[in-house]
């Protein structure tokens, strides 16, 4: 029995305008963790059984990150907030971690290619062999170049760099699609939703 994760990134369910909308959806699809975005306001806080959280805000106030804690001890870390969240996230990690056998994270989910939610996996991948930090999977499913805007050169760097990144890596990609399911020890994501 894990624990079901509900994730999006909020707009489609007015999360500027109160969280009823979002917090039913998670509740109907039997979440007990709720991920939104869009408002770049950090929110944690448990409503009716399930814990609905924000990683937070743009530049100059928090990281736009979340860490989940797994039962064996690896870590799910959300997007990674700017490339100057590397070492806040990184202490988190090493402050945190209970493993004997070094600091695991299972999945690095990048939930869009915005720079205040890559940059810091784009800094953080050149040291994690020499901190002791192993990522397993990298999931994220990158617009694609039909789709993009190409006023926002960052739309690219999830197709362009990101693949270059995982590899450095050493792990897996994983390019979730609507309806697929995701197990990491107890958390099970479930993809309910994709740009496609």
């Amino acid at each position: 029995a894990g624990v079901q994760v509900f994730a999006a990134h909020g707009h489609r369910y007015g999360v500027k305008n109160g969280l009823l909308r979002f917090h039913l959806a998670a509740q109907e699809n039997g979440a007990a963790l709720a991920l939104f975005g869009h408002t770049h306001a950090p929110y944690c806080r448990e409503e009716n059984g399930i814990w609905l959280v924000n990683p937070g805000a743009c530049r100059g106030l928090y990281a736009t990150y979340a860490v989940i804690t797994l039962e064996d001890g690896r870590y799910i870390v959300i997007d990674g907030g700017y490339d100057s969240d590397v070492s806040r996230l990184r202490s988190y990690l090493r402050d945190n971690n209970k493993r004997t056998d070094g600091i695991k994270i299972a999945a690095w989910i990048m939930t869009h290619s915005h720079p205040d939610h890559y940059g810091c996996l784009d800094a953080f991948y050149f040291n994690c062999a020499s901190w002791g930090i192993e990522v397993e999977y990298v999931i994220a499913n990158p617009v694609p170049e039909s789709r993009q805007n190409p006023n926002f050169a960052y739309e690219a760097w999830m197709r362009d760099k990101l693949p270059k990144i995982v590899e450095r890596l050493g792990a897996k990609y994983v390019m979730p699609h609507a309806g697929q399911v995701l197990r990491f020890c107890n958390a099970e994501l479930e993809i309910l939703y994709t740009h496609e």
